[in-house]
């Protein structure tokens, strides 16, 4: 496992993650070496983006007085944090912080597009392209009310621990609607990611029989 810091938080990277990389990157359907820098730029985007979004909420989490650190995994990336001072509204703050840093991440790779020209096949050009298409595309999937995503728990934390099995059966509902589109339109991981999600979410409202889940 890579570990290493950034900024004063330590980041761990599982070698699975770079697996999933490689087959988001279209490692599998090269038809020659000369793919090799757009693999490999996508690579490179992907775990960037990640790294950027992670922060976004490591450091809002650090202005709490919490102690942070960022984990990847197969599915993507993942940040814990301990200590602090929070509440409700805070937990937005840090929930909103992450897609807040990929939007900036996106505005940039649209900067540096005009000075790339995206129809050659180098790393740069890879990156760009997977930089703008995660950062947009996937951030505004990561806000859609579906726990665990940043949008489903910001509804959580919205509606408050008396209300968690609505934060499930919104999140069951929401994520099956995303799932049914993205398999419509040819989205197949989407679609199972998402499907997977709805799943989850519906099988948690099942179990809290309208309890209340610790925040």
């Amino acid at each position: 496992m890579l570990q290493f810091n950034v900024l004063g938080f330590p980041v761990s990277v599982h070698w699975f993650f770079w697996l999933v990389c490689f087959l988001l990157s279209g490692g599998l359907s090269m038809k020659s070496m000369d793919q090799w820098p757009q693999v490999i730029g996508g690579m490179a985007a992907i775990f960037f983006s990640i790294l950027v979004h992670e922060l976004g909420h490591a450091l809002a989490a650090r202005r709490y007085g919490a102690r942070a650190a960022i984990f990847f995994h197969s599915l993507g990336g993942l940040t814990h944090y301990q200590g602090g001072q929070f509440n409700r509204k805070r937990n937005i703050v840090v929930s909103l912080a992450g897609p807040a840093a990929g939007f900036l991440l996106a505005a940039l790779c649209l900067f540096l597009a005009n000075f790339i020209d995206l129809r050659t096949n180098s790393i740069f050009a890879g990156m760009i392209q997977v930089g703008v298409f995660i950062n947009i595309f996937w951030t505004v999937l990561n806000l859609m009310p579906v726990l665990p995503l940043d949008g489903g728990q910001v509804l959580r934390d919205a509606l408050g621990p008396q209300r968690a099995k609505l934060t499930c059966t919104i999140g069951a509902i929401g994520g099956g609607l995303v799932a049914l589109l993205a398999l419509m339109n040819g989205m197949i991981i989407a679609a199972v990611f998402f499907g997977f999600l709805a799943y989850q979410n519906w099988k948690g409202a099942a179990n809290l029989q309208g309890g209340t889940v610790r925040q």
